[in-house]
C-alpha cells in the first residue's frame, strides 16, 4: 500500500481538525480523521481517482449517506446525524481506482450546516 498523508485543517478556538494518514492501494482508499469538533457533512475530491463507492467507519456509524461520482466524494445526513467531537478513526473507505491519488478540494460543516475553511498540505502527498 501507498500513504498519502494529506492535511486538512482548520482554526476554531485554537483546536485543528485532521482529515490524514490517506492509506490507499490501486482499488480503495481510506480517509482518517481526528476532529475536536462534531462534523455535519463533508465533500472532497481525490486527484486522478474514479471513485465508485464510500463505506464504513465513522460515516456509516453517523447513519450518513455517503454518494460518489467521477473522483468527488460527499457525505451527510439526512436525519440531522453527526459524526461527533472527538472521533479519530476512519472517516470512510473508498473503492474504485486510485492511480497516484491525494485529497483535494474539500469542505467539512459542522452540527448546524455550518462550513468551516479548511486547508490541504499538497507536501505531503506522495507518489
Amino acid at each position: 500500500q501507498q500513504q498519502c498523508a494529506a492535511e486538512i485543517g482548520r482554526l476554531l478556538n485554537a483546536d485543528l481538525m485532521l482529515l490524514s494518514e490517506v492509506l490507499y492501494d490501486s482499488n480503495s482508499m481510506e480517509i482518517l480523521i481526528n476532529t475536536p469538533h462534531d462534523i455535519g457533512g463533508f465533500q472532497f475530491n481525490v486527484s486522478e481517482a474514479t471513485i465508485t463507492e464510500g463505506t464504513g467507519g465513522a460515516s456509516q456509524i453517523a447513519g450518513f449517506t455517503v454518494s460518489t461520482g467521477g473522483s468527488t466524494v460527499l457525505g451527510f445526513s439526512l436525519t440531522g446525524g453527526v459524526i461527533p467531537a472527538g472521533t479519530d478513526t476512519t472517516l470512510v473507505n473508498l473503492s474504485g481506482t486510485f492511480p497516484n491519488s491525494c485529497l483535494e478540494l474539500g469542505v467539512i460543516s459542522d452540527g448546524t450546516g455550518l462550513a468551516l475553511p479548511l486547508y490541504f498540505n499538497e507536501d505531503d502527498c506522495g507518489e
